[in-house]
């Protein structure tokens, strides 16, 4: 195996600093929790917003238990990380009490707009699919 990768792999994984709490999205984003109802998704460079909403929808189903049905809202827009400083990231709830305006369904598929809401179904649709018995 290249030697140069392996050094890569290892720099990348030890500045991600990860805290007993962080959760490792299926598409391999990580995710911070804020409050009970609040959580960051920590944005890798070149992380599209379809991997983003996947990790928030993966989060939302294994550690909040809420599936399908649970409406995900970007609570802060992509830019500077809440969680890790060194890193942006986009802050999701899925209590849309908390915005100061309506939360808005998106049409496209965007981390810039506050507000924006996708269902956890719909977002898990941009998830990759891995078969075997611990997909969830």
């Amino acid at each position: 195996m290249n030697t140069g990768l392996i050094a890569l792999v290892a720099l990348v994984i030890g500045t991600l600093s990860a805290s007993a709490d962080t959760f490792r999205a299926i598409n391999w984003l990580y995710v911070n929790p804020i409050t009970e109802t609040e959580f960051e998704v920590v944005l890798k460079p070149g992380a599209s917003p379809r991997a983003t909403w996947c990790a928030a929808a993966d989060y939302s189903g294994k550690r909040l238990g809420r599936y399908n049905k649970t409406d995900l809202v970007v609570l802060s827009a992509a830019g500077p990380g809440v969680t890790q400083s060194r890193f942006k990231g986009v802050v999701f709830t899925i209590d849309p009490s908390r915005l100061e305006t309506d939360p808005t369904q998106s049409y496209s598929v965007t981390i810039y707009k506050v507000g924006a809401m996708l269902s956890v179904g719909h977002a898990k649709t941009f998830c990759p699919f891995y078969p075997g018995p611990f997909y969830n």
